[in-house]
């Protein structure tokens, strides 16, 4: 036990993020390795504690108690509850644009999207925006779009309705010309897209970062409704291996290491954000997002990321044509998917 503080300690304290600890230091008797109390918290530590002192700390604990060591030292430290963090994801995503991954993320999503439709016949009349958010993609969409058709459609679907609310005044009043803009507050997966009376060949539906918070069986659901009402559907999203069995722990384990860390070290160097911001943002969503990944079983996951392979898996038993486009913006950032889709 001591020797695998002693590794992780350094991990943490250098902040490597390269390959999960996990495989590089138990390589060996990697079948045998065994998540119990103590080792499963001194995984977590290892890329969830930022601070030295924390970390020592947080092993003074586990050398005194074998039991709920989470709940003992990992809440605490995130100094909320649960479900006050729950309350506040939605100040921290507003935090998200201004990282430097999702400023690459959105100029790809852009270059994709605009590629696709300037080298077809296609002329949009509507524009589906699903997770809409604070708008900041959707924004850049619009702009370029506008240019085919002044008149276009604009339907924003985002469970959030204050983020809903705040960006519809937002688009209202920076692009008067549209000719209409519509609101849904649901979950994507409760849309009944079978009310929609659209021309499937003009509409355009966009949905970034949205998908990977349901499990397989629903994105399956979500996609075949999604050729209910267009012929073009563009899918956006960070690479990982969330969507697993709660029986393949390690590799869910070393998913959420190196997918997370990556997110942290990306928050550590924007320089957009502000000292407060980068603590909030790391704090109290993606370390939150970590932890519940870990924590929970599958179904109570929140959050099921995936890889290329399998998203790619979905399109086919969907019945859908695909093109997938992928960077890998470095080595310490996860991959990202962009699919065009099309019936």
């Amino acid at each position: 036990m001591e020797a695998k503080i002693n590794t992780y300690k350094e991990t943490a304290a250098t902040f490597q993020i390269k390959r999960p600890v996990l495989l590089q230091t138990h390589k060996s008797n990697y079948h045998d390795w065994n998540f119990n109390d103590d080792d499963f918290s001194v995984f977590l530590h290892c890329f969830l504690l930022l601070k030295d002192n924390q970390l020592l700390k947080a092993i003074q604990i586990l050398k005194g108690s074998k039991k709920n060591i989470l709940n003992k030292y990992l809440l605490p430290y995130l100094g909320k509850k649960e479900q006050t963090l729950m309350s506040s994801t939605t100040e921290c995503i507003n935090i998200w644009p201004k990282t430097n991954l999702a400023q690459m993320e959105y100029n790809f999503i852009c270059q994709t999207i605009f590629g696709a439709i300037f080298n077809s016949d296609i002329v949009p009349t509507t524009l589906i925006d699903i997770g809409t958010g604070d708008g900041f993609l959707l924004e850049k969409l619009i702009t370029v779009f506008i240019k085919l058709n002044q008149k276009i459609d604009i339907v924003l679907i985002e469970q959030d309705n204050v983020l809903l609310e705040e960006t519809y005044k937002m688009i209202h009043c920076k692009y008067p010309t549209l000719n209409s803009i519509s609101l849904i507050n649901s979950k994507i997966e409760d849309v009944d897209f079978h009310s929609f009376n659209l021309d499937k060949a003009t509409t355009i539906v966009h949905a970034a970062s949205v998908l990977h918070e349901l499990p397989h069986f629903h994105k399956f659901k979500v996609l075949d409704k999604f050729k209910t009402i267009s012929s073009n559907v563009f899918i956006s999203e960070l690479e990982a291996n969330h969507d697993i069995s709660d029986k393949d722990f390690v590799s869910l384990a070393n998913s959420a290491y190196y997918f997370y860390s990556g997110l942290i070290h990306d928050t550590f160097m924007s320089n957009n954000l502000s000292d407060n911001e980068k603590t909030e943002f790391i704090n109290n969503y993606l370390i939150y997002e970590a932890y519940n990944i870990l924590i929970n079983d599958y179904r109570n996951r929140i959050n099921y990321h995936t890889t290329q392979l399998k998203w790619e898996e979905l399109f086919i038993n969907s019945n859908w044509n695909f093109n997938s486009h992928v960077v890998k913006f470095a080595n310490t950032l996860p991959n990202f998917l962009t699919f065009h889709l099309k019936s």
